[in-house]
């Protein structure tokens, strides 16, 4: 009988353990998949509205070969940056009316123009026309009629004399490197050019220049 009892008692030990691991793979079946569908949420959120919202918050900046003005994107939505940068190139032309001449000066925009939209250039160029402008080029032009008493700064560039205009907001824009050395002329003369000569007019400007060629 002893017998009997034991063979009972192990096959109800061994029933009880296979419910057991039934259980516990149940478990961990229902545990994989909690972590597949977390998963899956995040993939699907960040897909879905996390992308919306970055692609709203993100600028992106495209500058098409073709076109003279960068656009900017935000979003779905875009708009035109028509602004003065620190690569736009400054086109000043110096329109003589008596003369029918124009002179010009190209140079790298100011820091003081940086920034600027063509609404606002009229009030940090005052006296200048602006005949053309975007990022890359900004075409202003002065017209100097006569009596006008336009500042000229002479000076030494290289070995020769040079012509610069002065200019308040711009500073010195180079006008020419003339001909004339200065390897023939005086000490006195050329301790002068190298401080700066300022000359007003560009009637006494030819003038300067002419002495100093003599």
């Amino acid at each position: 009988m002893n017998e009997n009892f034991r063979r009972e008692f192990e096959l109800y030990e061994a029933e009880s353990n296979a419910k057991k691991n039934v259980k516990y793979i149940g478990i961990g079946i229902l545990a994989f998949a909690a972590v597949c569908i977390g998963i899956a949420g995040v993939v699907f959120g960040i897909n879905g509205f996390g992308a919306d919202t970055l692609a709203n918050s993100v600028t992106i900046i495209e500058v098409h070969d073709d076109a003279d003005i960068p656009y900017v994107a935000l979003g779905d939505s875009a708009e035109i940056i028509n602004i003065i940068t620190a690569e736009t190139k400054m086109v000043y032309e110096y329109y003589f009316p008596e003369l029918n001449f124009t002179d010009f000066v190209e140079a790298v925009a100011p820091h003081l123009l940086i920034g600027a939209s063509e609404s606002s250039l009229g009030d940090l160029m005052p006296g200048w026309e602006i005949i053309k402008f975007s990022p890359r080029e900004v075409v202003a032009r002065k017209t100097i009629l006569p009596g006008t008493n336009l500042a000229y700064l002479l000076t030494t560039r290289n070995g020769y004399i040079a012509v610069y205009y002065e200019d308040a907001i711009h500073g010195g824009l180079l006008k020419e490197v003339t001909s004339t050395s200065i390897a023939g002329l005086c000490a006195d003369e050329v301790s002068r050019l190298e401080r700066g000569i300022y000359i007003y007019g560009i009637e006494n400007l030819m003038s300067a220049l002419q002495d100093f060629g003599s």
